[in-house]
């Protein structure tokens, strides 16, 4: 999800395999929409003033038990967010994961098939505060 990217329009957008950005849908009102995200916690939380949410989801159908879909599920999906996580710091963003989501509106908006399933949301922007490397000799 886009909320202010320069040069794109706030959205949902998908990722394919092949690398290109779809837009799914466009956003009108960006704090409303972000509203309707959370399931609390909005009078805490303005997800709007992050130019980025990352969404993973899964894949529930499949030959794998659930077990096995819940466990590689989790462990692929951490391994994408740790390498969005460290390509994004290197522009100096911060990036958060957050749970407090509504599951089915998001489906909803994201138009997933009715066998994906979220399972990891990734906040990106812009913090007031830095990382230094310690260097000891």
């Amino acid at each position: 999800m886009v909320n202010s990217v320069f040069g794109i329009k706030p959205g949902y957008y998908e990722i394919k395999e092949d690398g290109k950005i779809e837009n799914i849908s466009y956003i009108d009102d960006i704090y409303t929409e972000n509203c309707k995200i959370l399931n609390d916690s909005h009078q805490n939380i303005d997800l709007s003033s992050n130019p980025v949410l990352f969404f993973v989801s899964y894949d529930i159908s499949g030959s794998f038990s659930d077990e096995e879909k819940i466990y590689f599920s989790h462990l692929l999906s951490a391994e994408t967010i740790h390498y969005i996580s460290t390509i994004v710091s290197l522009f100096g963003l911060y990036s958060r994961p957050i749970k407090n989501f509504k599951d089915d509106y998001l489906e909803r908006a994201l138009r997933l098939d009715n066998d994906d399933r979220i399972i990891y949301v990734l906040m990106v922007g812009r913090g007031n505060t830095y990382n230094y490397k310690i260097y000891f000799s």
